[in-house]
């Protein structure tokens, strides 16, 4: 819902956070291919702001070690 509404308002900081969010959840809920999809939309989103991209990269970073302790 949170992402729908952000989009509709072309709000980029809003749709970032909104990933980010996302990302959080599905990374407590060990979904972390969910949860990788939504750092990487959310980077995209950092970098046509020029804002909080090396963030994102960490968390991309941290997702694809725990997918490779869950493999």
């Amino acid at each position: 819902m949170q992402l729908l509404l952000e989009e509709r308002a072309d709000n980029l900081y809003g749709l970032m956070n909104a990933y980010d969010n996302i990302g959080q959840v599905y990374q407590e809920m060990k979904d972390y291919n969910k949860a990788l999809e939504s750092y990487q939309k959310g980077l995209e989103v950092a970098k046509r702001l020029g804002h909080r991209q090396e963030y994102f990269a960490r968390k991309i970073q941290k997702v694809n070690k725990q997918l490779k302790k869950s493999s």
